[in-house]
């Protein structure tokens, strides 16, 4: 964060850095540590004069605190900091000489929104050239209002912010990132550690709105990704180290400033890191993490939004910088266009269909207001809990299923009749995390959260046919990417971005309709069969694999989704989604089948291709060179009358590969302490381009040669 704000508002003598929720005082540190190491007086090999080093911290520190501990810490990390840079000596040479006074000077104990604070009086007037800091991630909500929060909730209810300044859920943070502004100097440059869901979730999309077409966004570092490895704590206990439990919540850090008139066609970097790109933070030891030292800054991991794109506040291309690319925001919105009264709801609607989130079972003694519902006592219950690691499934274990008791039924107050209604057969149960849509003829009570769509007998074969869409992977694509949460913070999709799933199955004539059916019934028998069998059977496994094929084929076919663009799903939802939350699979780092570098290799050409396609005499030519670690992709432009050439797969000799290992070298440059870059080396030498790409699968996509081909064309053009 710091290093971008030094490169887009380099630091000056006379500057002023401020931290507005400065806690201990970290950021602060690390402001004061690179004012003094470029001030002209400083020498790596020389002591400086403590007077100037305090110099240097009172005229350029500035914090702000609630927590009056917190500021005297960070005052004593200020001040020790400075005798960092003093050799011992000296403070016996210049003997007048004192540590500054910070407290209420510089760090300020105070609320950042308190407009009678007694800071005021003494920074009034004064504008900051830097904004730095990690605000507290707080919606204020009940108690929370009279307590901390009761200047930030005046200052966010207030009549003058609440259109022209408005926040996501009352999030304290998006405040910070407001009131900031008006302490900045014209040109100078805020930088923010957020909550991740800023970006993603729908309460704030005014709040994106807003800052994207009032003022200059300059950069985002999306480190969602990272949540659980980013910011281990720790602490000792009796003399030992023990580890605390890590934060979880996603970070995205934020750096903007003001802009006088909007750039809708500003380029805004996105950097979106995941931990399977990070070898030094991945954990070699299955399902779990390792604490992250460093990191390498990949290019193919930053995407650049327009301004245009955001202004909306849709978070979707949000999303696709961190998941996909362009290519499968433009997939989603034709066929939102294509579809826009074709969604799930509009189905459910047209045939009378209901659709709810399920019951809230609750004890008679709950803590909270409920009602009795008799008629649930002794039907069925699905236990969710059973189902914790069941993969894709199409029916229930017998386990999972229990009986409710006469203590159990009662529903959380005002919850009933829609979740009862859903709960009725004949109907479809969904998972939230969509791993299954089971059709059911029994009554089974929908558990909370999950989703259940009910209706008569006459409509049987729809709702089988409903439960194979939603768990084809197009559905399952549509909802990662429509549900704000998912793959950001969780993995659960929502209610509501289950409505709006294009869904055309009212254009299945009755013959197609049965056809659906009959597939349903066979994937059921099948799964039922591997469930029944206590030993592998690879047979019936492939047979129940042919059948989703199947599936997956007819949905395809039903949207006119087109070859080219089911890359764009399928490496998502078979590769890419198995990295939420920072997990790292072996498939998605081991190094690519010959067969899957010639797959990538046809994309990249056919891609390359269809660009100059109004040139039939221009073709593309794609050989593959590799060796163990890295591959050459190398690209021709030929002006042959002949037929498309094949792609080249080849192994290099040794002489090339000791020149594979320089070039690595030369890629992958060191940038600070912590902090690498693996430079995605492209060679542009006349009608050939030459790629430099790591071996593992992560880059060898198919949807990854879309993306090269479009980022090859762009700098080919430029």
């Amino acid at each position: 964060m710091l290093e971008e704000l030094d490169n887009l508002h380099p630091f000056k003598d006379g500057m002023k850095v401020m931290d507005p929720a400065c806690g201990s005082g970290a950021f602060l540190v690390q402001c004061y540590r690179r004012i003094v190491e470029q001030d002209a007086e400083f020498n790596p090999s020389k002591p400086m004069r403590p007077a100037r080093l305090r110099e240097l911290l009172q005229q350029h520190i500035f914090g702000i605190d609630r927590d009056e501990e917190a500021c005297r810490v960070a005052e004593l990390s200020l001040s020790l900091t400075l005798l960092d840079y003093v050799d011992p000596p000296d403070l016996m040479r210049f003997a007048t000489f004192q540590l500054p006074s910070l407290h209420n000077e510089n760090i300020f104990h105070g609320d950042f929104f308190d407009p009678a604070a007694d800071w005021r009086s003494t920074i009034e007037g004064k504008k900051f050239d830097w904004i730095v800091g990690n605000p507290p991630w707080v919606e204020l909500t009940g108690s929370r209002i009279e307590d901390e929060g009761r200047h930030a909730w005046n200052w966010i209810q207030a009549k003058e912010n609440l259109k022209a300044r408005p926040t996501g859920g009352n999030q304290v943070a998006e405040a910070f990132v407001w009131e900031a502004l008006d302490w900045c100097d014209e040109v100078g440059k805020i930088a923010f550690l957020l909550p991740a869901m800023t970006l993603f979730k729908n309460e704030s999309a005014s709040f994106r709105s807003q800052l994207i077409s009032q003022h200059q966004i300059d950069c985002v570092a999306n480190f969602a990704n990272f949540s659980d490895v980013l910011f281990p704590g720790h602490r000792y206990r009796d003399g030992k180290h023990v580890a605390m439990k890590k934060p979880t919540r996603p970070a995205v850090a934020v750096i903007y400033g003001h802009s006088e008139v909007a750039d809708t066609d500003k380029l805004i970097p996105v950097f979106s890191p995941f931990v399977a790109d990070q070898s030094a933070s991945r954990s070699h030891r299955p399902n779990r993490q390792k604490d992250a030292w460093n990191m390498a800054i990949d290019n193919s991991r930053i995407a650049y939004l327009h301004s245009q794109q955001l202004v909306s506040g849709d978070s979707l291309p949000w999303k696709a910088a961190m998941w996909g690319s362009h290519h499968d925001v433009r997939l989603l919105r034709r066929l939102e266009r294509a579809f826009e009264d074709r969604t799930l709801a509009d189905l459910c609607s047209a045939n009378g269909l209901q659709i709810a989130e399920g019951l809230q079972l609750r004890a008679e003694s709950a803590n909270e207001p409920v009602e009795h519902v008799p008629e649930v006592a002794g039907e069925l219950k699905l236990e969710m809990s059973k189902l914790k690691n069941c993969g894709q499934i199409f029916t229930f274990p017998v386990d999972a299923l229990s009986r409710i008791s006469d203590s159990e039924a009662f529903v959380r107050r005002g919850r009933v009749r829609l979740p009862l209604a859903v709960s009725k057969p004949p109907h479809v149960i969904v998972d939230k995390s969509r791993r299954f849509a089971i059709y059911e003829d029994r009554f089974v009570a929908v558990p909370s959260r999950q989703i259940g769509i009910s209706g008569t007998d006459e409509l049987m074969s729809l709702l089988k046919a409903i439960a194979l869409f939603s768990v084809s992977e197009f559905a399952i694509y549509h909802q990662f990417f429509t549900t704000p949460e998912w793959g950001i913070s969780t993995s659960i999709s929502t209610l509501d971005s289950y409505k709006r799933l294009p869904a055309p199955l009212d254009l299945l004539d009755q013959a197609e309709l049965q056809q659906w059916e009959q597939l349903h019934k066979e994937i059921v028998q099948t799964d039922q069969a591997l469930r029944d069998t206590l030993e592998l059977d690879c047979k019936t496994q492939n047979q129940l694999n042919d059948l989703i094929k199947t599936l997956n084929d007819r949905v395809y076919h039903l949207l006119k989704i087109a070859d080219h663009e089911r890359c764009l799903i399928t490496d998502l939802v078979n590769i890419k989604m198995q990295l939420t939350r920072g997990k790292v699979t072996v498939d998605a780092i081991r190094s690519p089948t010959s067969d899957e570098m010639l797959a990538y290799s046809l994309m990249l050409r056919d891609e390359l291709d269809s660009f100059v396609d109004d040139q039939p005499n221009f073709k593309h030519n794609v050989v593959v060179s590799k060796n163990g670690r890295s591959a050459i992709v190398a690209i021709r432009l030929l002006s042959d009358k002949r037929n498309k050439q094949e792609p080249q797969i080849k192994d290099v000799d040794e002489q090339t590969t000791t020149e594979f290992a320089e070039i690595r070298k030369l890629a992958r440059r060191q940038h600070s302490q912590w902090f690498y870059f693996n430079r995605n080396l492209r060679l542009y030498r006349g009608n050939a381009t030459y790629v430099f790409k790591p071996l593992s699968r992560l880059h060898w996509t198919q949807s990854q040669a879309k993306q090269d081909a479009s980022t090859i064309i762009a700098e080919t053009l430029s």
